[in-house]
């Protein structure tokens, strides 16, 4: 199936990955050996789930992302924390070794984009009347040429 949004720039792998299963990845997503990153393990948030008493919460799928919406919006209504309280805080409980980029958005604030990162590439595009986030320019190109790292 072809990508919507461009080819695969960087693709992260666990240090440890098979080889085969490596290469395997690299030839189907098309991407050069220089636009692989081996890492030392991938980005796992099962342990917030369990760090913080998330019992209560219907998870609507199974991705770490969820589990970081999730822990903002429990530190947000439990202790009173303003959104980027919480997100900072929910940051804080993630090892340094994990690798990750996401915005995230409140209702309470649609104005405000909150932006997180490490050790994978995000850059906020500045546009005409809005702003954009993205993991690389050239998924952004045809809307503005001005980025912020």
């Amino acid at each position: 199936r072809e990508r919507e949004h461009g080819h695969v720039i960087r693709l992260e792998v666990e240090q440890g990955m098979d080889d085969w299963l490596a290469a395997h990845l690299i030839d189907n997503l098309k991407v050069g050996e220089e636009g692989v990153y081996r890492i030392a393990g991938p980005i796992d948030l099962t342990f917030l789930k369990k760090l913080s008493d998330l019992s209560d919460v219907d998870f609507k799928s199974q991705t770490d992302t969820e589990v970081i919406v999730q822990l903002v919006d429990k530190f947000v209504v439990e202790y009173e924390m303003d959104t980027k309280a919480a997100l900072v805080k929910v940051l804080r409980l993630i090892s340094d070794d994990s690798a990750y980029a996401f915005v995230l958005i409140d209702k309470q604030e649609p104005d405000t984009l909150f932006v997180a990162k490490n050790k994978s590439p995000l850059l906020v595009g500045l546009a005409d009347g809005y702003n954009m986030v993205g993991s690389d320019a050239f998924s952004m190109i045809k809307e503005t040429n001005q980025f912020m790292e």
